[in-house]
């Protein structure tokens, strides 16, 4: 060896040596034997052992983290594959420690393969740390501003000490005309010339005046202003402090624009739903008002009818025929009144859903012919000509709500009727179309008439509750204007639909589209509805029937129970009275078989009501009281008040105020 390389060699020797006495971490890496070896002091401070052999593997699964030994290993290859130099950065098994190692060659053999390297450590934990924080920082940071612009279209980061701006998110046509930094002032300026809509120039120049932001801010933490823009519709600008000095004026603040153009709409919209709401509630309260006034002029007709007829029988007793007028009167007037009263509590039911379908099997040319029966009377007084086709009916039997139905027709025809002038034609008729569904039938209900007819401006609103047209004409008929609001009613719930079609002075055509469901099993016939007798031939029946038959009225009102007795005892019965349900128990209770054939049940009275009464009676252990008829005879006529009747026990129903041919009728029928 030359006195050159003695010297340079020992130079490094030296040198090595002055590092190992230092605080740098190093250690020896033998290539050819693959084994490393550290100094005491770099070994104590990672907590290793000072020599590795079968390098770099077994050191690599000592202390380096599988995520960081691929630059491990490679630095290792470099090495042994010749080079001088390898760097490499890894992290401890425990992620606590982060090291940057430099591993230089300092000698080879004779062929010039490396023989020794020394390794020099870097902790870099702390610079790993805050390269951490930093970059958890960026991603913070990013996280934020893509929140802020899903809310916000742009903002802007402004200084008020130094009057500048920067776009912290921005549109690139806004870009383009304010840039990405700049003025603040300047920028405003621009932006309200070529952003805002005319009318909220003004307003938006003093929002964003910056002389006078700090002050307006005050204390608050932001600020908004609603405006027009040219392009994006409705906006909100807001300004948001960021930092305030010692004295807690504002100094850096965010400008923040977002769309609500969308919310604009939806309050619009809810503003115009409340409108017309409050619009339809002053119709429909004038509307109520109006039927107020009407039912007011409706039902004082009928009741001074009422009370001066009565005056005027009263003060002529002698003469009967003038009684007997009076008393005819007095009877059609009461009737009208009921029918006034029964239409707005069916309208009130209609409205509240209490009205069910009770379908059953019927034929409807029975329903036809019983109507047209009914209506015969009507037309002929009125001096009109009825007429009804049936022509082109393929089914006869189906299921339908009978009563429900009547309604229907009987609202139609006699509207068609009674505003139809004498002489004039009401034409009834009923056909059947071919239907895809095999079980039913569709049904065209036609009622046509030649009679006064509506105002197209009225026509809208045929069909809608407490309307009603005033002409000279019309002012002059009775009604409520609630029928044809129930008959589209009870169509619509029978599933079918209803339109009309009509011309002043020319008449009126209403149709009706009603699916039935078909009854396709003749072997046995629908039940007929029972034929309601006249008082007269009821009487002529029931002399024989009536005759020692005992029946106990339960009535509270005195007056109703005057009236029954009245006609019951006219009748032959003999009756006893109660006057309320615990007495009406107490009766039957003390009473043995035979005493009573009958009881006729009030439903609403005081101490116990009939439904109550009833219950109790049908308890009782004598087997005969558990036969004894009860009908219930009170002034709560629909059909679930029917059905809550039979399931209290009760054999029947009977509507007040008393109709004596229904009364005699169905008495007649369970005593005959």
């Amino acid at each position: 060896m030359s006195e050159q390389e003695i010297s340079r060699e020992e130079e490094q020797s030296g040198l090595l040596t002055a590092i190992e006495n230092t605080d740098i971490c190093s250690f020896w890496y033998f290539p050819q034997e693959k084994l490393i070896t550290i100094n005491e002091r770099t070994a104590r401070m990672y907590s290793c052992r000072r020599e590795y052999a079968d390098m770099p593997v077994s050191f690599a699964e000592d202390f380096v983290h599988p995520a960081t030994r691929a630059a491990f290993y490679e630095m290792y290859r470099r090495i042994d594959a010749g080079e001088d130099t390898a760097h490499a950065s890894f992290s401890s098994i425990d992620r606590k420690n982060w090291c940057t190692v430099t591993l230089t060659t300092i000698a080879h053999d004779e062929t010039g393969r490396p023989l020794k390297a020394f390794g020099v450590i870097q902790n870099i934990s702390e610079m790993k740390l805050q390269e951490a924080e930093y970059h958890s920082s960026r991603r913070t940071l990013s996280s934020i501003i893509d929140a802020l612009s899903k809310i916000y279209m742009f903002n802007y980061y402004i200084d008020l000490t130094t009057g500048k701006f920067k776009e912290i998110v921005g549109l690139d046509y806004i870009t383009s005309i304010l840039g990405t930094a700049g003025d603040a002032a300047y920028a405003f300026r621009q932006f309200t010339e070529t952003l805002i809509e005319s009318n909220y120039k003004k307003a938006f120049e003093d929002f964003v005046n910056l002389d006078t932001l700090a002050e307006r801010i005050g204390s608050r933490q932001n600020i908004s202003l609603e405006y027009l823009s040219i392009r994006m519709g409705w906006c909100r600008a807001s300004f948001i402090v960021v930092n305030r000095d010692d004295e807690g004026i504002p100094v850096q603040v965010g400008f923040v624009v977002e769309n609500i153009s969308a919310q604009r709409k939806k309050e619009l919209e809810a503003k115009e739903s409340l409108e017309r709401a409050y619009e339809a509630a002053n119709r429909a309260n004038a509307s109520k008002s109006a039927f107020l006034s009407n039912m007011s002029h409706d039902i004082r007709t009928p009741m001074n009818a009422i009370v001066g007829f009565s005056a005027i029988a009263s003060a002529h007793l002698d003469d009967k025929e003038r009684v007997a007028d009076c008393i005819a009167k007095i009877t059609a007037s009461g009737r009208h009144l009921l029918s006034i009263i029964n239409e707005v509590l069916d309208m009130s039911r209609i409205e509240s859903g209490k009205i069910k379908l009770l379908e059953k099997r019927v034929r409807l040319s029975v329903i036809l012919r019983d109507f047209m029966d009914m209506m015969l009377e009507q037309a002929n007084a009125k001096d009109l000509r009825l007429s009804l086709k049936t022509g082109d009916l393929l089914h006869d039997y189906v299921y339908a709500d009978e009563a429900k139905l009547q309604r229907v027709l009987l609202n139609l025809v006699g509207n068609a009727v009674k505003f139809t002038p004498a002489g004039g034609e009401v034409f009834i008729c009923v056909s059947e179309k071919q239907q895809a569904d095999p079980e039913y039938g569709n049904y065209i209900i036609s009622v046509r008439d030649t009679g006064i007819g509506m105002s197209s401006e009225f026509l809208p609103h045929v069909f809608e509750p407490f309307e009603r047209e005033e002409t000279s004409t019309v002012s002059r008929v009775e009604g409520t204007g609630l029928g044809m609001p129930i008959t589209k009613n009870l169509v619509e719930m029978m599933g079918g639909t209803i339109r009309v079609e009509s011309e002043q002075g020319k008449g009126s055509t209403f149709t009706i589209e009603l699916p039935l469901r078909l009854w396709e099993d003749m072997e046995e016939e629908p039940v007929p509805a029972k034929d309601i007798l006249s008082k007269k031939e009821i009487l002529e029946k029931m002399k024989k029937a009536v005759l020692g038959r005992r029946i106990l009225l339960a009535e509270d009102n005195e007056l109703n129970q005057e009236i029954a007795v009245e006609i019951l005892a006219e009748a032959g019965f003999l009756v006893d009275t109660a006057h309320n349900g615990k007495e009406a128990v107490e009766k039957i209770a003390d009473s043995g078989e035979g005493d009573y054939d009958l009881i006729l049940m009030d439903i609403q009275m005081p101490v116990m009501d009939g439904y109550e009464a009833a219950g109790v009676i049908r308890k009782m252990t004598e087997g005969w009281l558990r036969r004894l008829p009860i009908i219930a005879m009170t002034a709560n006529v629909f059909d679930e008040d029917r059905k809550k009747a039979l399931e209290a026990g009760m054999d029947g129903h009977l509507a007040k105020p008393i109709d004596v041919s229904i009364l005699f009728s169905t008495l007649y029928e369970i005593f005959k």
